[in-house]
């Protein structure tokens, strides 16, 4: 339910060190009744939404933080603040979450908060202007500026509807976690109090424990971990990108653009490693069929089986590379008996105009002129090892995954004029409706055909909430 933008914390971190979020039943039942008591019904706008008034009430009720455990800003010895010189304005916290007391020094803070008034939008623009010159920011970048300028990382949003965390490291890209308040009254909300209580109750910020188990080393632990899978899995697609390329000079290829050859094999690790990250959070259709015929996991697994049963003779082995292609269309085309079951991408990174030479087309065809009838003969060794070089960086898959597109990414943007356009799948995790059936006996590669007759595009996404 609560997805995080960016990184926040690892969940590989969190396991090695045993963090754990709460399970049970009884302690979770109690902290949804206290959560449930201070939601009161007030309208917003055009709406009525379930608000907790007061935010120092949820911090005692619900994250079970003591009365001095919220600061003012002025209490500290130092202000925090971040001057706009070019628009007359300074950026201050609410509130201040101190570090715990050490004796009898100075308070430091560990956490900033902005108290938003109640129902505003954490990523909509502010509405109306009084006429003076003001940055037009929206309340998440003013918080990510206060919190990199100030070189205090972790903040907190407040708007009585949600509650966000933020952590924003100077130098760094930024990550939020956010947790809407009524969703977690419910049984389903369950896991996300949880995981609320987790991370910000009194043992991750206050109170006993190893060090290494505070909010902010957990942060930063998450970070280096997600460094490090970055920096292998960068040196594993560069090792893919060259088997690639050897596959293709054996199949005869030949070279007269070579960034455009770099730029389409780069496209080809970025759109595997991003199905490979999709099928992974079942973005994917789940059925037996797509596992069976078009998923590249499931590929990897039939030619693994393929290197044990066969050894030396991969090399002469074909399929799999044509197999690549026909989901390479089905994604920018979709396919299924339903519009729902994979609905068209279209986009930049599965156009299978942008480098025809993968398909074994000349340039300036069009995939529409008809079946492909001289499909690269790419050997499956070459298919299964790249495969491997993807697969094999980490055990944990969507920190891998997620940083694999990254690596991919980077190396893509080298070329010029070239963008991914990746978009998350419209109706994930929800049931896949039945596939549609392919004749029997077609060989793999004229399935591209076929799934060059999908749906036409979805349907405009639903409105942004205010969290």
């Amino acid at each position: 339910m609560a997805q995080p933008v960016g990184l926040v914390v690892e969940p590989v971190v969190l396991n090695r060190l045993g963090v754990f979020p709460e399970s049970a039943t009884t302690v979770l039942a109690d902290w949804q009744q206290r959560l449930e008591q201070l939601l009161e019904d007030q309208p917003v706008g055009e709406q009525w939404l379930s608000v907790a008034p007061s935010f120092e009430l949820f911090c005692e009720e619900v994250l079970a933080w003591q009365s001095g455990d919220l600061r003012t800003p002025e209490e500290l010895p130092a202000p925090v603040a971040v001057h706009l010189d070019d628009y007359d304005e300074v950026l201050r916290p609410d509130w201040v979450v101190p570090e715990p007391s050490q004796g009898d020094g100075p308070l430091k803070a560990q956490l900033l908060v902005q108290e938003l008034p109640v129902g505003t939008p954490f990523d909509a623009l502010p509405k109306g202007a009084d006429g003076r010159r003001c940055w037009e920011a929206t309340p998440q970048q003013r918080l990510e500026r206060l919190l990199k300028e100030s070189e205090h990382p972790i903040g907190l949003l407040w708007n009585g509807v949600a509650l966000r965390l933020v952590y924003a490291p100077r130098g760094e890209s930024s990550g939020h976690l956010s947790f809407p308040l009524e969703p977690m009254t419910t049984v389903d909300g369950r896991p996300m109090l949880a995981a609320l209580q987790m991370l910000l109750g009194p043992d991750r910020l206050f109170e006993g424990g190893a060090s290494n188990t505070r909010l902010r080393p957990l942060m930063e632990q998450s970070r280096k971990e997600q460094n490090e899978v970055s920096s292998r899995l960068a040196e594993q697609v560069l090792e893919a990108l060259w088997i690639l390329l050897r596959g293709f000079d054996a199949a005869g290829l030949k070279v007269d653009d070579p960034s455009h050859i770099y730029g389409g094999l780069i496209t080809v690790l970025l759109r595997l490693v991003f199905l490979l990250y999709a099928e992974d959070e079942e973005l994917m259709p789940t059925d037996s069929r797509y596992d069976q015929h078009y998923s590249v996991g499931g590929l990897a697994q039939r030619l693994r089986q393929d290197r044990a049963d066969y050894q030396n003779a991969m090399e002469g082995r074909r399929g799999a590379w044509a197999s690549l292609l026909s989901l390479f269309r089905l994604v920018y085309d979709g396919g299924g008996s339903s519009e729902a079951y994979l609905p068209a991408r279209h986009g930049d990174l599965f156009d299978p105009d942008a480098y025809p030479f993968l398909e074994g087309r000349k340039a300036k065809t069009a995939y529409t002129d008809g079946p492909l009838v001289s499909v690269p003969s790419i050997s499956d060794d070459v298919v299964e090892r790249v495969l491997t070089k993807l697969l094999g960086t980490t055990g944990c898959p969507r920190s891998g995954r997620t940083a694999g597109l990254h690596a991919a990414r980077r190396r893509r943007e080298r070329v010029p004029g070239r963008a991914a356009g990746l978009t998350r799948h419209p109706g994930a995790r929800k049931p896949a409706a039945p596939a549609r059936a392919v004749p029997a006996g077609r060989h793999r590669a004229e399935r591209a055909a076929l799934a060059a007759t999908g749906p036409a595009r979805r349907r405009e996404r639903t409105p942004q909430r205010c969290w």
